[in-house]
Parts: structure tokens; sequence; C-alpha cells
């Protein structure tokens, strides 16, 4: 039987920040390795390749939520710089509604692929990124990420937009890390 898309958290009810969250993989041995041929090799054939599924599977999970803004996880200034683009932002870059200057990152951190205790991700993220309001406000977000291992990152974010006045945020993930 294929991946459905739902992580067994999510199915669990769990109260997470979030409204709804879908991935198109299950992380896994393959995936990682994809995944780091994608973020750190420079792959972009590999990245086009996955927006183009991402693609699909948005129809597929949120056809029917009637999403105001899609919005991509950003990387820190001095990240983007090192790595020459946004695999968060190419992996979004064929759904409808992409919003690139709603939710800016105004604080790095190192990168949370080596950090494996989730107390300390969960600080090294907290107040790390800022959101433009007055366009958050009222609105649905579909929150887009490559990569959800603790949901640190996601949940740090999906607070700030309900904070700044989101009417309901739903975090699609390419590639969803549980236990």
């Amino acid at each position: 039987m294929g991946y459905s898309g739902l992580c067994v958290k999510c199915s669990s009810g769990s109260k997470e920040v979030w409204k709804k969250r879908r991935a198109v993989f299950h992380y896994d041995d393959r995936m990682a390795i994809l995944v780091h041929e994608f973020k750190f090799k420079n792959n972009i054939a590999l990245l086009k390749y996955f927006s183009r599924i991402f693609y699909e599977k948005y129809f597929e999970f949120f056809e029917h939520d009637e999403i105001d803004y899609v919005i991509p996880v950003p990387l820190s200034k001095k990240r983007a710089r090192e790595r020459g683009y946004n695999q968060v932002e190419i992996l979004a870059s064929l759904l409808p509604n992409v919003e690139k200057d709603i939710l800016f990152r105004k604080k790095d951190s190192v990168p949370l692929s080596t950090v494996k205790n989730t107390e300390l991700r969960k600080k090294l993220v907290k107040n790390a990124f800022e959101v433009d309001e007055k366009k958050v406000a009222g609105k649905k977000i579909l929150l887009v990420d490559d990569l959800i291992t603790t949901g640190a990152t996601s949940n740090e974010i999906v607070s700030l937009l309900k904070n700044r006045g989101a009417k309901s945020v739903m975090l699609y993930a390419l590639i969803l890390a549980r236990g």
C-alpha cells in the first residue's frame, strides 16, 4: 500500500497548532538521499521533478480548501547566499497563489538537521520569523516546507501566523519524518 500523505500523529487527532498537514512521501533512507541531493548538492532537476509531484498532490490534498496564500518557508539570507536558491520556493513554484513576501526569516540558526534534541530545536527557531501582518489577517494560508522531523519550525511559523490574524494555516510538506 502506498503512502497516504497522512502521518500517524496527524491521524491520531493530535492537538497540533496547524489545521491540516499532508506529506507527499514518507521520509526513509531513500528519501534522505534525495533530500540531501536537492538541498546540498544543487540538484535542481530533482527539485523540479518534485515540484511537479507537489503540484499534483496539492490538488489531491487541498482542492476544496479555498486557500488564499501558499507560503514557502523562507531561508535565512546567509543560507540562501550559500546555497544559491531556496529549495522550498522551487518546490512550491507551480502551486497557485504563492506569496514569497509575507513570511521572513529574521534570525539565522545552525542547520536543524544537525540538532537532534527537540527542545533545543524549538529554542533555535523561537522568534526566528516575522510576518507581514496586514497580508495574513483573516486569510487561509498553506505553509509549504520540504522536510518535517520534529515540527519545531512549522509549529513556530504556524503559531506566528495565527497570532498575527491568519484565519487558518495548513501545512503541506513534501516529506514527513516520524519516528
